[in-house]
């Protein structure tokens, strides 16, 4: 690419015209007349120019955003909770009597059902405490079994579950309370029998055996002993 002599020297400022104007500071090429000059040559013939730049301002440092330090309180709460959920999670409530370390913990398990990060966390009043647990890993009525098994109510506590199972309608296999949670041994569960059958709180809970041998546990407040016979039969010929 060629470049317009005649343009060039329109360009250059007038000779009258020095005293009111800066002139410029790249020198005229001594171009013969008649050629142009090519644009690479006439770029390489300039001085160089030093131009001083503004420094890059530096980045400043956004400051780390800073955590909240939570309170006594809040860390308190958070501890407890976890400790409730954590022993929910194994099938097992919180009496009072083993959650009570100071005066304060009462007064953060109250506040537990005003708190929507705490509110999973309920309580049931026994006969000997007042049981904690988390209603997201346990039921009503799975609590109110560790209750009594907590308690160490032995007769109750099998009493209990066979009312409950005998409103689905279901009769309770005896070996059911040799499992978890209840763990009875035969012994104990003997012991159960003769306190049903002399005890007027449990007239209800009958118990009878199939050609199998299975034992079986009902509640005459839900199912007559034709009825439970008959649900424990076809549950025999059921199972393959």
């Amino acid at each position: 690419m060629a470049l317009d002599e005649n343009k060039l020297q329109k360009e250059q400022p007038d000779e009258e015209r020095h005293d009111t104007i800066v002139t410029s500071t790249y020198p005229r090429l001594d171009i013969p007349e008649g050629e142009k000059p090519e644009l690479l040559d006439y770029l390489v013939s300039l001085p160089d120019v030093d131009v001083d730049l503004p420094p890059i301002p530096e980045a400043k440092n956004k400051p780390e955003p800073q955590m909240e330090e939570k309170t006594e309180e809040e860390n308190k709460a958070e501890a407890l909770a976890s400790f409730i959920r954590n022993r929910t999670k194994a099938a097992q409530v919180c009496p009072f009597a083993m959650l009570y370390s100071d005066e304060d913990v009462g007064e953060v398990l109250e506040n537990f059902s005003g708190d929507e990060a705490f509110n999973d966390i309920v309580y049931i009043k026994g006969d000997k405490d007042t049981y904690y647990y988390s209603n997201k890993t346990m039921t009503e009525y799975y609590a109110n079994i560790a209750i009594l098994v907590e308690e160490k109510n032995d007769s109750r506590t099998v009493a209990h579950s066979v009312r409950e199972h005998s409103k689905y309608p279901a009769p309770t296999p005896v070996q059911f309370f040799m499992k978890t949670p209840f763990f009875l041994s035969s012994s104990q569960l003997d012991q159960v029998r003769n306190i049903f059958k002399i005890d007027p709180n449990y007239e209800d809970i009958k118990e009878f055996k199939l050609d199998n041998g299975m034992e079986y546990f009902y509640s005459t407040l839900s199912l007559t002993h034709y009825a439970a016979f008959s649900l424990a039969e076809d549950a025999m010929n059921a199972t393959p």
